[in-house]
């Protein structure tokens, strides 16, 4: 049996695109550096006595500094080692922390000496205290800005893999209709030619018909999904096509619940099964048979059957060729896993079955 050549499937392993410093983050960043700053200066007012809004000046300059030195490590190290291993940005963190301590405590002193000896020692006094705070506040800052860069990272190779995905099913749909519609053709022509030594009239009639046909069956190769009620516009003419070759040996039902004639299906879907009926169990049999086509309302989906009662046809399933196996893989891609075919031998024949979420039903007023 011939399968559908798998299309190949878009890359998802390109690197992300790195994060920018944006206005919102570094007004949000600014908002979080005065809040600290106000909650160490209550916190050294009251144990200290120092008046709060010398407390309060002293630690605004503080977060300033510090908010300011954050920067180059971020885009050092969140930034630029965002696709490094853990253990590379642990690394890097030890060092740049204590770089950054460091730097932050000297300054601090530095700026305590202009004030005089006295608070110069004292600040002195509790610089081990200081430094440990300055690296918790270290630590702090920078784990919300890697749970901040895994978020966005996150909802980036969600939206790239749902981009992927709907990609690699387009392409393969391409593929499966590329191989369909010379199929289709193969099989019609096949139809014509029968005619033409036999009723040449009925033959450039048949030529009409199938012209028709080939419209639709063309198109077909650049949608996804059509209304249900073109698909079986299409499946009535090739009907009757086939009925003008076989005659009376081919007889057919098809029965549609209007209210389902906008559900979406996809193009040559139903055709392709009929035409495996027609094919592999009508014309095989000797006294021929009848094609049915029933699409009924399941609940919230519309089941599609399409039955044939060619017995005498023998014991190979109707599908065993490019067409069931795309229709089979369209069903699949566009509807989940679980919406493929489903084939049963009867007594009477084969019957073939699919399920299709079906539009809301209109309630007709009483």
């Amino acid at each position: 049996m011939n399968r559908p050549v798998s299309a190949p499937r878009p890359s998802s392993s390109a690197p992300l695109p790195p994060a920018r410093l944006t206005g919102r983050g570094v007004a949000l960043a600014s908002a979080a550096w005065a809040a600290y700053a106000v909650v160490y200066a209550l916190a050294v007012t009251a144990f200290s006595g120092v008046p709060f809004r010398y407390s309060l000046t002293s630690q605004l300059g503080s977060a300033v500094l510090m908010g300011v030195l954050s920067v180059p490590a971020w885009r050092l190290i969140v930034r630029g080692m965002a696709e490094r291993p853990l253990s590379h940005v642990i690394a890097a963190h030890a060092l740049g922390g204590a770089l950054y301590t460091t730097a932050v405590t000297g300054a601090l002193l530095a700026w305590t000496r202009l004030g005089g000896s006295d608070a110069f020692e004292a600040v002195r006094a509790q610089a081990g205290w200081i430094a440990l705070g300055i690296a918790i506040a270290y630590v702090a800052q920078f784990a919300i800005y890697h749970a901040v860069e895994a978020s966005r990272r996150g909802r980036l190779r969600q939206v790239r893999g749902e981009a992927v995905q709907r990609l690699a099913r387009e392409q393969e749909l391409r593929t499966l209709h590329a191989q369909l519609n010379p199929h289709f053709l193969f099989n019609a022509l096949n139809t014509v030619s029968a005619q033409v030594g036999r009723d040449p009239d009925l033959a450039r009639e048949t030529i009409g018909r199938l012209a028709d046909l080939m419209r639709y069956a063309l198109d077909a190769g650049h949608r996804d999904l059509v209304p249900l009620a073109d698909e079986v516009a299409f499946v009535r003419a090739y009907l009757a096509l086939e009925h003008a070759r076989m005659g009376g040996r081919l007889a057919s039902r098809v029965d549609v619940d209007p209210s389902l004639l906008d559900t979406p299906v996809p193009p040559l879907a139903i055709q392709t099964l009929v035409e495996n009926a027609v094919r592999h169990a009508i014309a095989p049999s000797p006294g021929g048979g009848e094609v049915r086509v029933e699409v009924a309302r399941d609940g919230d989906h519309a089941r599609v059957e399409i039955a044939d009662s060619g017995a005498d046809g023998g014991e190979s399933a109707p599908g065993t060729g490019v067409g069931l196996a795309n229709t089979d893989e369209r069903l699949r891609l566009l509807f989940g896993p679980s919406a493929g075919l489903g084939v049963d031998r009867r007594p009477e024949g084969w019957r073939v079955t699919f399920r299709l979420p079906a539009p809301v039903a209109e309630e007709v007023p009483a």
